[in-house]
């Protein structure tokens, strides 16, 4: 589907880096694929919610997606560089994890 990382706080963020000098825990590592369309409970939201058709089960159009993507940042053309749209990202997997049924995954 989106191919987006999907994790416990869900997808519709941005990730970073941070630097330290000093000791931290080690964060625990899921083991477990959040995407309800992997985990065989046929979701794919993602896929009815792009605009363009480009994203579908076979996989994403990249050129499909970003002439897309060129004509939002037309058209927002005064706020300077909007390559954007994240309609794939607002399903029941953006804000957190969505919960697979036991017994499906």
């Amino acid at each position: 589907m989106h191919q987006m990382l999907i994790t416990p706080s869900g997808c519709a963020g941005r990730l970073g880096s941070l630097v330290l000098d000093c000791a931290m825990p080690a964060t625990p590592v899921w083991q477990q694929d959040f995407c309800l369309y992997r985990g065989e409970q046929k979701c794919a939201a993602c896929t009815r919610l792009c605009p363009t058709g480009a994203l579908t089960k076979d996989g994403l159009d990249k050129a499909r997606c970003y002439q897309h993507l060129l004509e939002v940042n037309a058209y927002y053309a005064d706020l300077g560089l909007c390559d954007v749209c994240g309609k794939c990202a607002v399903g029941p997997c953006a804000l957190r994890a969505p919960t697979i049924k036991k017994g499906k995954a």
